[in-house]
C-alpha cells in the first residue's frame, strides 16, 4: 500500500515535468544543455537562501522569514539565465540556418530554462516527502498529520513545477522589452503562491491549493499569450500536424556561410 502511494505521489509531482522534459528537451542537444545551466542556476539561488538560513537561524526559531529572500534570489538567478540566453543567440545561433534558428526561438529557449527551474523545484521539495511515503508505514510523518498532506504535497509540486515554467516565459519576455510592471508582476505572484503555502501548516490544504490553482491558470494564460498561441498552434500541437525542422546534422550547418541576403532575415529570427 505504501509503494502504491509512493508511485501515485511520484507521477502527480513529476509526471507533467518529466513530459516536458522527454518530449520538448530531449529533442535538442542545445536544450538539454540550457536545461543544466537553468537547472544549476535555481540550485545556486537555493544555496544561497540555505546561507541565509544558516546564518540567522541562530536568532529566531521560525523559517518564515526566508522565503522572501528565496524568491528574490531565485529571480536573480532568472534574470542571469536571461543575460546568458542573449549571449547565445547572438554569439552562438547567429551561426546556424534559419532553419535551425526557429527551432531555438527566443520563447522555446525560455520554456527550456523555465523547465531547469521547475525540476529542481520539484527534486528539492519532495524527495524528503515520498521517501517517508515507501513505507513500512508512514515512518516519519507527523501522526497528527492529515491524510491529505502526501497528494497535496505532491499536487502542490506539480503546480509549481509548471508554474516555473509560465513564469521563465514571462520574465525572460519582460526584461527583453524591458517591462518592469510584468517583472514586478511575476515577482508577486511567485511571492503569493509561495507564501499560500504556509497555510499546510494549520491543514488548510484547501486555502493554499486554491490559491495556487488560480495563480497557474492566470500565469499559465499569461505565458501562452506571450508565446503567441493561437487556437490553431494548440490543434497542430495535439493532432500532431505540423513537423517541425529536424536538429541533426546542426553541426554542418553550422559551417555554412550564410547569403548575403539572408543575413537580415537571420537577424530579425534571433531577436524573435
Amino acid at each position: 500500500m505504501t509503494l502504491m502511494l509512493f508511485f501515485g505521489c511520484t507521477l502527480i509531482s513529476f509526471g507533467p515535468i518529466s513530459s516536458l522534459f522527454t518530449l520538448f528537451v530531449c529533442r535538442s542537444s542545445i536544450r538539454q544543455v540550457l536545461f543544466f545551466v537553468g537547472s544549476f542556476f535555481s540550485l545556486l539561488s537555493m544555496a544561497f537562501a540555505s546561507f541565509l538560513w544558516f546564518a540567522i537561524s541562530p536568532l529566531t526559531q521560525t523559517t518564515t522569514y526566508t522565503l522572501p529572500f528565496s524568491v528574490f534570489i531565485m529571480e536573480a538567478c532568472r534574470f542571469f539565465c536571461f543575460q546568458i540566453t542573449k549571449k547565445v543567440r547572438h554569439n552562438f545561433l547567429s551561426q546556424l540556418n534559419e532553419g535551425d534558428l526557429k527551432l531555438h526561438s527566443r520563447h522555446k529557449i525560455s520554456l527550456v530554462f523555465g523547465v531547469g527551474f521547475g525540476t529542481v523545484s520539484g527534486f528539492i521539495t519532495m524527495p524528503v516527502i515520498l521517501q517517508q511515503l515507501t513505507g513500512p508505514g508512514n515512518f516519519g510523518l507527523v501522526q497528527s498529520q492529515s491524510q491529505y498532506f502526501a497528494v497535496c504535497s505532491s499536487a502542490l509540486c506539480m503546480l509549481f513545477t509548471l508554474m516555473h515554467c509560465c513564469w521563465t516565459v514571462i520574465m525572460f519576455e519582460a526584461f527583453q522589452v524591458r517591462n518592469h510592471t510584468w517583472a514586478a508582476a511575476i515577482l508577486f505572484l511567485h511571492l503569493l503562491a509561495s507564501s499560500s503555502t504556509l497555510f499546510n501548516k494549520a491543514e488548510l490544504y484547501a486555502v493554499s491549493l486554491s490559491v495556487v490553482v488560480v495563480i497557474f491558470i492566470v500565469s499559465f494564460a499569461w505565458a501562452a499569450k506571450v508565446a503567441g498561441m493561437t487556437k490553431q498552434s494548440v490543434y497542430n500541437t495535439l493532432t500532431l500536424s505540423q513537423s517541425q525542422p529536424s536538429f541533426s546534422g546542426w553541426r554542418n550547418n553550422a559551417n555554412r556561410p550564410v547569403p548575403t541576403n539572408s543575413r537580415n532575415s537571420t537577424a530579425a529570427i534571433i531577436n524573435n
